[in-house]
């Protein structure tokens, strides 16, 4: 009881309400309600963690009184019609969005994470209202102004012991999204899992997730520091066979390991170690990499399409993923040509780069040989090369372009001619025998000639 009270007197000193959201909680007060801070930023509060997102439960007021308030401390829309969640943009901070919702009671009526008819009563107690919630660590409840924990699932003490715990068994599996949410907050908290709780994800059947949903928690399970200890309760929950089958088949090639994420494991916490100074684009990229380096381009395919990813903000992850990982051992085996005098061509590099983007290949390559304890020379070896070559920023442009061919008269209008020359000289510039333009068109005139001679042979 000392830890606890010990945690909750530091979450207190430490928590500071944002000013524009302040009035929020003095209005619901001085109508009759009350408001309180819940689920994860609370967890995250008693964490010490940042507390990034606010949801805010009001208790004691109808939708219509609590949309007054909200309309009159800011902008408000509310999600859904058969419950009562607000997106709330205080006016004092136009950047600040807040959910905030009234006590709720969720019963399953359907098929799927969406089956459920989901109907709103101020007058819950805060037992009931918190039924509903996954996790015992996001069940707790704080009044920011009476600066008391509510905590009706022994929440406090799980945070303690660094548990995830289901709330209540009955209403846990009814969704099956839970399973790959306490994956991922597994691995974000390193937090370990009450077994009870891995029997009951154990049995969820998981084909009724959609795409997007799948995507959204692996994101955030990639994003941790130790992505392993997702994959691993994956396994252990039966969730990869049924999300995941390309994965789960590595069991198959990997008999020896009685883990059979053995080195995928190892690799997606190397990666997760090398990138975090990369756009989250970018490292979704190097992680996706890393979770799916030892499939073939196919399996890589319908990974991809399980989480339903294509582009992120405009980004080519996904064929960025599909190339880097069938090159993931270039740098490897271009160190180990060098190594026996057999020097990779600069043309070699080139077309790596064409596909890959060199800076994630060199991370994915580090991540693989740091899960495998070998020696990461051949890294250092392949960047060294990617900068000597100018190939940093990718493949540089074309010296000769078409308009060159034409306007020189080299060749007398378009066609598959200037088309073939184009790609002969380019392959040249990229290989650094060719620096400018003049050498360009002269390489050019002389390809433009020898065609012409063959075809007079002919």
């Amino acid at each position: 009881m000392n830890d606890d009270l010990q945690m909750i007197e530091k979450a207190r000193r430490n928590f500071h309400l944002p000013r524009a959201v302040a009035p929020l909680f003095d209005r619901v007060r001085d109508r009759g309600g009350r408001a309180l801070l819940v689920g994860g930023c609370v967890r995250d509060l008693l964490l010490e963690r940042e507390v990034k997102d606010l949801d805010v439960e009001v208790y004691g007021l109808e939708n219509d009184a609590l949309r007054v308030i909200l309309r009159e401390l800011g902008s408000v829309s509310l999600v859904g019609q058969s419950f009562a969640v607000f997106k709330f943009k205080p006016r004092k901070n136009r950047d600040l969005e807040i959910d905030v919702s009234l006590p709720r009671r969720d019963r399953k009526t359907g098929v799927g994470h969406r089956g459920f008819t989901i109907s709103y009563d101020p007058g819950l107690s805060f037992e009931e209202a918190s039924r509903r919630r996954d996790l015992t660590v996001n069940a707790i409840l704080y009044d920011p102004l009476s600066q008391e924990f509510i905590d009706p699932h022994n929440g406090l003490r799980d945070i303690r012991l660094r548990l995830l715990r289901a709330v209540d068994p009955s209403t846990f599996v009814e969704d099956s999204l839970r399973v790959l949410r306490v994956a991922q907050l597994a691995s974000r908290l390193e937090f370990r899992v009450d077994p009870a709780t891995i029997e009951l994800c154990r049995n969820l059947d998981l084909t009724d997730l959609p795409a997007e949903r799948i995507r959204e928690e692996m994101f955030k399970l990639l994003k941790a520091a130790r992505p392993s200890v997702g994959l691993r309760l994956l396994d252990q929950m039966s969730a990869a066979d049924q999300l995941f089958p390309e994965l789960a088949r590595l069991k198959e090639r990997f008999i020896q390991s009685d883990n059979l994420f053995a080195r995928t494991e190892r690799s997606i916490d190397a990666a997760a170690s090398v990138c975090s100074d990369l756009t989250a684009e970018k490292k979704l990229t190097v992680m996706l990499t890393a979770l799916a380096h030892e499939l073939a381009t196919e399996q890589v395919e319908q990974l991809l399409d399980r989480m339903g990813i294509y582009t992120l903000n405009g980004y080519a992850a996904r064929n960025q993923t599909i190339a880097l990982v069938e090159n993931h051992l270039r740098p490897l085996q271009f160190y180990e040509s060098h190594i026996k005098g057999e020097e990779p061509s600069r043309l070699a590099f080139a077309r790596v780069v064409e596909k890959c983007d060199p800076d994630l290949l060199a991370r994915v390559a580090l991540s693989h040989l740091r899960a495998m304890d070998s020696d990461v020379a051949s890294v250092d070896y392949f960047r060294a090369r990617i900068k000597e070559y100018g190939f940093e920023a990718g493949l540089p442009e074309p010296l000769l372009m078409g308009r060159h061919i034409l306007e020189e008269g080299i060749v007398n209008r378009p066609g598959p001619a200037v088309g073939r020359i184009l790609k002969a000289v380019y392959e040249r510039q990229l290989d650094g025998q060719i620096t400018s333009l003049e050498e360009a068109l002269s390489l050019a005139r002389r390809i433009a000639g020898e065609d012409k001679t063959a075809d007079e042979h002919q």
